[in-house]
């Protein structure tokens, strides 16, 4: 179908759209009231010579036929379009033009009706269709486009136009309005205007101002708005999940309206409904139209689905109001590295993790914990305390920790009470090796010779409470605690049962030893359940997020009957690496490396640490830079071209790669940023370290992180990787095919529009 184009003539002169752009189109001319026709001389010819008809909005005022006839070219088809109130709109030639057959009315019609509103979306630029970001939807989910019809309508005559397309419809008085969106409220005015002019009154005009809109939200007002005569028309700004329009399709069905009809002015959903036939039945939609390319594609899908999020040039997400439908700007970028603090002051604690294999990944819940579990999902990351509690070297640094802690709250509070009751839960106190941490433990607690330990759920003993009521000082010391459950019952069952709360309240402390929530607001919730008297010996922000199913995701996006020997049986021993199953001996986390491979000496996350190790320890200082404070409105990204120079060793890389998310990842600007930083990353790396970084690189390709000049740069690197260490060429195959597959779903995920 060609494009159409429109011209409006005001005192002004002629405003223009596009040009046509082949045979076969139809020029549509609006002539405001008041406008001179002789102005249609100032029409480019480009804007005529391709016109199959010439289309002439004639108004209140009627055309002077003869003069219209005279300053247009004789050669072209003049039609006038007419508008009655309570009619259907007409089409009819000048007087020695073309008979017009009904379908072919209806054709021009809806072609003139798309290309006028079409034109004032484009003139108040109400597409938006971004290149580097995409939108949350006020539904709750994603697109890729966005209309904002209100910008279309920036003068009285644009909410005018818009209403004469209803007329039709308001064929006795107190016909009901509801519209979707209070920028609507233009068009509903210039409706009333037009039918006052026929002695017509408009009906009740709704308006569903508020997101969600429920099926109750959406009957309630179609009910009202049709109130006196049992009819109402429902205007729909934008269609693009479809759901509200098949709510107010339902609403209009319903045994108390007799007659309504949606009109939709823009729908993306793909599902475009056009019921023909006389009015108030169905749903009739203005752009696109039907065999019409759309005007712009929303691309909705859900945060778990959406191809979006994995792309590499438009993961970040903007908001659209959904009060104002403006976009929240994208803040200021605001670039950081993972935070160095956070490994300076674990170095020890992953070191000793190291030493006795205490780090798992995807594996289930310790047999106590799990019936406190929301599901029966693996742990992504799982802290094996009863491995760390049995080595002296554990105990010993936990305990140090701990008293300069307990000391340096006793200095800043100018108090150090004497603990006179210590509760352990259960699951800590029953862990081989737990007896003797706690005898070097004991003389950091002055004043207390044993602990007493007490049950996750059930009811505590009697004797227990009574202790309680009695103590002045308590201290609840815990392993380790990721979301305070064991804490937070501690913390209830103490209030409830001391008969001076204050008291037990203000003189209540915990102590952890690995203190490792998902990020700061579970430990904020914690740290003031306890009125911030939470000491502990080491903290880490572990996400509870399983990279190993991103990457189990990222293979299953390929048919495992495509792929070759090499190819296929790493695919299968990756996917059963990633679903935790047991008897994969000696499978390395990361694509490329050996089984025996070990950062790097003198690392700031350790010293010569296993990969799951330092996967864990990276994860837990990009964790904790992430839950800095911010202040709005910044961005935080990761600046991969400063990590990929401070960094040198592959497995910290690596696990940069694994934790990082494509929208928070900055390799600098213009297209080609992310080829150089991988370029010279690549360059200086050993062939050791390239076995890890290419095939690496390329994974996180495939997961939307890098973007396609840094996937080309690592793919130009992985023949070079093949020749020197053939061992790797069936993880290199997969790796660049999924890295290609995901190129070739970005480019469909991108509109690609058809030639007219």
């Amino acid at each position: 179908m060609p494009r159409d184009a429109y011209v409006r003539l005001s005192v002004a002169g002629p405003q223009l759209s596009e040009p046509a752009d082949a045979p076969g189109a139809i020029l549509f001319v609006d002539v405001e009231p008041g406008s001179d026709l002789k102005l249609f001389r100032r029409i480019p010819f480009d804007f005529m010579v391709l016109a199959r008809h010439v289309v002439v909005r004639e108004g209140d005022e009627d055309l002077d036929h003869g003069l219209l006839r005279s300053v247009i070219d004789k050669a072209l088809d003049v039609v006038v379009l007419r508008q009655p109130i309570g009619a259907a709109p007409s089409v009819a030639p000048l007087e020695g033009g073309d008979t017009i057959s009904e379908d072919e009315a209806k054709e021009i019609l809806r072609r003139a009706r798309a290309i006028e509103l079409e034109t004032m979306l484009r003139w108040g630029r109400a597409i938006w269709e971004p290149s580097d970001h995409h939108y949350l939807l006020p539904t709750g989910r994603h697109g890729a486009t966005f209309v904002k019809l209100s910008n279309a309508i920036r003068s009285p005559r644009d909410a005018t136009v818009i209403a004469t397309w209803l007329l039709r419809h308001f064929n006795e008085n107190d016909v009901g309005l509801v519209i979707d969106t209070g920028t609507l409220s233009a068009v509903a005015l210039a409706l009333d205007v037009e039918l006052r002019k026929a002695g017509r009154a408009l009906g009740r005009v709704v308006v569903l101002d508020h997101y969600p809109k429920t099926a109750i939200d959406v009957q309630r007002a179609v009910r009202r708005a049709a109130e006196f005569t049992r009819r109402a028309i429902a205007l729909l700004s934008v269609n693009s999940s479809g759901t509200l329009k098949d709510r107010l399709h339902a609403a209009l069905t319903t045994g108390f309206v007799e007659r309504g009809v949606i009109e939709v002015l823009v729908d993306q959903s793909g599902r475009v409904a056009e019921v023909l036939g006389p009015p108030f039945e169905g749903i009739e939609t203005w752009i696109p139209l039907q065999h019409g390319r759309p005007l712009a594609k929303a691309m909705t899908s859900d945060d778990r689905t959406c191809p979006l999020c994995l792309d590499s040039h438009r993961a970040p997400i903007v908001p659209i109001n959904p009060i104002t439908f403006e976009r929240e700007y994208l803040p200021q970028v605001k670039m950081v590295a993972p935070l160095t603090s956070d490994p300076r002051a674990n170095i020890r604690f992953w070191e000793l993790c190291a030493q006795s294999g205490a780090l798992g990944l995807e594996e289930p819940p310790d047999e106590h914990m799990a019936p406190h579990r929301p599901s029966n999902k693996p742990m992504p990351i799982h802290v094996r305390l009863d491995r760390l509690i049995q080595q002296e070297e554990f105990a010993t640094a936990a305990c140090d920790l701990l008293k300069q802690k307990i000391e340096e709250r006793a200095r800043t509070e100018k108090e150090d009470p004497a603990w006179e009751l210590v509760l352990v839960p259960e699951r800590d106190a029953g862990l081989a090796g737990f007896g003797h941490f706690w005898e070097l433990l004991r003389p950091v607690l002055r004043g207390v010779e044993k602990y007493h330990h007490f049950p996750r759920d059930g009811v505590w003993s009697s004797e227990l409470l009574k202790k309680i009521n009695e103590a002045r000082n308590i201290a609840v010391l815990t392993l380790g605690a990721v979301t305070g459950g064991s804490l937070q019952n501690a913390l209830s069952t103490i209030q409830a049962n001391r008969q001076d709360r204050r008291v037990g309240y203000g003189l209540l402390r915990a102590l952890i030893i690995h203190a490792r929530p998902a990020g700061d607001p579970e430990w904020r919730t914690l740290y003031n359940s306890f009125a911030y008297r939470i000491d502990y010996a080491w903290r880490s922000f572990l996400p509870n997020r399983s990279v190993l199913n991103d990457e189990l995701d990222t293979l299953r996006t390929i048919n495992r009957d495509d792929l070759d020997g090499e190819e296929a049986e790493f695919w299968e021993r990756r996917q059963s690496f990633c679903a935790g199953e047991k008897g994969q001996g000696e499978t390395p986390l990361f694509w490329g490396a050996e089984p025996r491979t070990l950062l790097s000496p003198n690392s700031i996350f350790g010293d010569r640490l296993d990969p799951v190790t330092t996967f864990v320890a990276v994860g837990a200082a990009m964790e904790a830079r992430r839950h800095e404070k911010c202040r709005a409105p910044e961005r935080m990204v990761f600046d991969l071209a400063g990590m990929t120079r401070s960094y040198y060793d592959p497995l910290i890389l690596a696990s940069m790669f694994r934790w990082l998310f494509s929208y928070e990842a900055w390799w600098g600007l213009g297209a080609g940023a992310s080829g150089r930083v991988i370029d010279e990353l690549l360059c200086r790396a050993q062939p050791d370290q390239r076995r890890i970084l290419v095939p690496e690189i390329l994974l996180a390709s495939a997961q939307g992180k890098v973007p396609e000049s840094g996937m080309q740069s690592a793919k130009a690197y992985s023949e070079r990787v093949m020749r020197d260490t053939p061992a790797v060429s069936g993880t290199l195959k997969l790796a660049l095919r999924l890295a290609d597959h995901h190129l070739s779903l970005a480019k469909q995920a991108t509109p690609q529009y058809p030639p007219p």
